[in-house]
Order: structure tokens, then sequence, then C-alpha cells
């Protein structure tokens, strides 16, 4: 699918006007937008969370490698406790407001790190076509979009150990103009924690030392664009 520039997405969010810090504080997504307002969608805690059969398990739950990565650590977050600094430094001025995310904290006390997964959906309504929209993903380790059913694009890898750790910080980047409609549209954003060999040494199958988690975040503009907009 088509990705774009960087370059040209951070021209198109600045004549969009990104402007808020806290995406809860800009888009009511259950309600119908005006025709020429920006939509941003972020990950946080409103996103369903289902397993593979479909069955919702509960809301999305916060996640932060340590208390210091990344910053700020949202309250009531899951905290894991990570020992190496770095890691989770993509970008998020873009999407204000994205936040990594995982499962619910009662699903996640229950299974192993290692290859967990899980799925984050919300249908959001639009009044029209759109003639703008993008999603930006990173993840740890691996994440999929699909939106209405279609697949849209992927970040991060469970069986590259050195792509996964560049889809940490780094925002992929695609068009998600052509799978949305007027109406109700469903995003998906499904994603997989790497093996316990991906974290190395002793007590790697914990989510202290293999942490998962998933950031994404986008606009859609259903209105006229101006004249100069970006290519």
């Amino acid at each position: 699918m088509t990705r774009w520039s960087l370059s040209s997405i951070l021209l198109g969010t600045l004549f969009l006007g990104c402007q808020s810090s806290y995406a809860e504080e800009t888009k009511p997504l259950e309600n119908q937008p005006a025709m020429n307002q920006p939509i941003l969608f972020t990950s946080d805690s409103s996103w369903d969370t289902v397993d593979s059969n479909g069955k919702v398990l509960g809301k999305a739950q916060y996640v932060c490698l340590n208390e210091k990565t990344p910053l700020p650590c949202p309250p009531r977050a899951r905290i894991y406790r990570h020992p190496s600094p770095g890691g989770w430094s993509a970008n998020l001025t873009g999407i204000p407001g994205a936040r990594w995310i995982w499962g619910p904290e009662k699903i996640m006390s229950s299974i192993p790190a290692a290859n967990s997964r899980f799925s984050f959906r919300k249908t959001i309504s639009l009044p029209r076509k759109p003639v703008f929209g993008f999603i930006q993903v990173a993840a740890d380790d691996s994440a999929s979009i699909a939106i209405n059913g279609s697949p849209v694009g992927d970040s991060g890898s469970t069986s590259d150990i050195q792509e996964a750790v560049r889809s940490q910080s780094i925002l992929k980047t695609y068009d998600i103009r052509p799978f949305l409609r007027a109406g109700k549209n469903e995003i998906v954003v499904r994603a997989q924690n790497g093996p316990a060999s991906f974290a190395g040494g002793s007590g790697a199958d914990s989510w202290q030392h293999n942490p998962a988690g998933v950031v994404f975040g986008g606009w859609i503009f259903c209105g006229n664009l101006p004249a100069n907009r970006v290519k």
C-alpha cells in the first residue's frame, strides 16, 4: 500500500491543524464530525480489545516500559519495569494524544508475555467519503492494520529481531483514504509480541523482560482541501 514521506505527513498535519496535546479533547469519534473539521484518532484506553475470535475482552490498557519511558507515562498504566534504557522512541508529535497500549490487565496477568497478541478495534462515523486520511503505527514487536476488513499495512516483525527493534522507534505511515467511506468505518489494529528469544537471558518469558505494546493514530479530513494542499 502507499506510504507517504515523513515531510509530506508533517506538512499535511500542519495544515490540518493538530494543536491539542490530548486526543480526548479533539475527537468525539462517536459523534458526526463537521464537514470541514479534521478528525484525529489515536490509540488510547477507549479502544475495544478483542481476541482472534472477535470476542471483546475489555478496553485497552496503557503500558510503559518503565517509569521514564515513554514520558509522560499515563495514569493507571501498567509499568513493565524494563531494565534497559531507550526503546519506544517513536516521535508521536504528529498524532497528539497517542499512547502505547496493550491488552487488559486482567488478561495480561493470566497469559505469558511471549507471542501474546491482541486486536484493538473502534468504529468511527464520517459524514461523507474523506478526501484525505492517513494512519501511523509503531509496535513492539509487530502490528497490522485493517480498515473495513481490508488490509492497509504493517509494522515490525515477530521473526526478525532487528526489524522488531526498528519498529519501536519509527512510525510507519499509510494512506487510508481508499479504505474509508461515508458512514461507519471499522479500524482494527492487530498486534503481537515476539518470542521469548527476543528478550534473551533468564526471565525472558516475563512482561518485564519481554514487554509488548503498540501505538498508532491518524487524521481524516472530509471537507474541501485548500488549494495549496501538499501533493
